[in-house]
């Protein structure tokens, strides 16, 4: 896998814009990325932010934090510490 070869322990954080439910942060947390990451997931759908923050309370081992992110109109509405090295992924879908 993927994971495998990342040496994920050298970050501090993973990082997702337009995460959904934050499957892909969970796939990674579970798969190997261990608990001494955080993981941050922003998201433009309320429901997908709110589906995302109600899994990530069932694993209490996990430091993830869900927010708001306009892929439009791009910022950070509060400070994100995402450490000093982190691992970024992007999966924006564009419709019509």
């Amino acid at each position: 896998m993927i994971i495998d070869a990342l040496a994920l322990e050298q970050y501090d954080s993973v990082i997702e814009l337009g995460c959904g439910y934050g499957q892909n942060l969970f796939k990674i947390f579970y798969n190997g990325g261990g608990v001494n990451l955080k993981y941050f997931g922003g998201e433009f759908t309320k429901s997908g932010v709110e589906m995302a923050r109600k899994l990530a309370n069932i694993e209490p081992n996990m430091k993830a934090e869900f927010f708001h992110f306009n892929h439009l109109k791009p910022k950070f509405d509060k400070k994100l510490d995402f450490g000093k090295k982190f691992w970024f992924l992007l999966a924006i879908r564009l419709s019509k």
